[in-house]
């Protein structure tokens, strides 16, 4: 693989890890401000209740800060990126069962800061997102068994 060819390709997936890590982040800190909300939000896909739900509700806006950290670090990005298609894919099976059921709620996906009904935009929305962690994922994959190291965009 040439050179050119390689900084461009790492410079492709540094984007989509920051582009993933800030979105991972701004979710995080919107649920960690809005605890209530984010509980009363994640009540409302019926999916958990009680205390599994204040459990869910505590535990993860800290590992969505976590994965949104890792993102941004200088370690490889295959761990990151595979931690960050597993939670969207939560959120798209969670969110695809809501709409199965008929449940007219709001996705919660940024704490009340920004309100959207769950629904075609918010799955087509996750869809994307999941799309860019698996590419980025299999894109670092591709980078690592050429042979050639992923650069720290961090070092550059």
């Amino acid at each position: 693989m040439s050179n050119k060819r390689a900084t461009f390709i790492t410079l492709f997936v540094t984007a989509i890890r920051f582009g993933l890590g800030a979105i991972l982040a701004f979710a995080a800190f919107t649920h960690l401000k809005h605890p209530y909300m984010f509980l009363y939000d994640l009540l409302q896909y019926r999916v958990v209740a009680g205390w599994l739900a204040v459990a869910v509700a505590v535990t993860m806006p800290i590992f969505e800060l976590i994965v949104a950290v890792l993102l941004f670090s200088r370690m490889s990005p295959r761990v990151p990126l595979l931690l960050t298609t597993g939670l969207l894919c939560i959120y798209f099976f969670v969110q695809s069962s809501a709409l199965v059921r008929g449940l007219a709620i709001d996705c919660g996906c940024f704490g009340g800061v920004i309100r959207q009904e769950v629904g075609a935009s918010s799955l087509a929305l996750l869809s994307l997102l999941i799309a860019s962690s698996v590419a980025g994922l299999l894109i670092a994959r591709t980078l690592s068994d050429s042979g050639k190291n992923t650069p720290n965009p961090v070092a550059t």
